[in-house]
């Protein structure tokens, strides 16, 4: 199996922050990330059901892969009742506003959920966050 990126919709997280930074989801997918694939947080304006606060409407951070597949949350967040974990602490960069990410991904125009990204979509992203990859 090869490694894949990834992009996900996240809510502003509160200090302190009862939820990690993870791959959240509703329902179990056919596809989804695995161990060692990367994924790029985008945090949202609006609150997701069962959060407060507005986010940045930005790309915030990065990080891996280490769950192996989806466990179901001992308490739901809201209609989220899914989650596939991800190494501590992200790595945090620059954030990118969506009118910038638009422009380097022009597909994404909804963000929601978690979506595979094509190849050297990753990098552009991460370039633009100045992360390394």
């Amino acid at each position: 199996m090869f490694m894949q990126d990834w992009i996900t919709a996240h809510n502003r997280h509160l200090d302190p922050d009862p939820h990690g930074w993870h791959v959240y989801s509703k329902t179990r997918t056919k596809t989804f990330p695995v161990a060692g694939d990367r994924v790029l947080f985008y945090e949202v304006e609006p609150p997701f059901e069962g959060r407060e606060g507005f986010g940045e409407k930005a790309l915030v951070c990065a990080s891996t892969i280490i769950g192996r597949g989806f466990e179901a949350l001992e308490k739901p967040i809201g209609s989220y009742k899914y989650v596939i974990r991800c190494a501590k602490p992200p790595q945090r960069g620059r954030s990118v506003p969506f009118a910038e990410v638009q422009q380097i991904i022009p597909w994404y125009w909804h963000p929601a959920g978690f979506r595979r990204l094509k190849e050297g979509e990753y990098a552009k992203l991460a370039g633009a966050m100045k992360i390394k990859l």
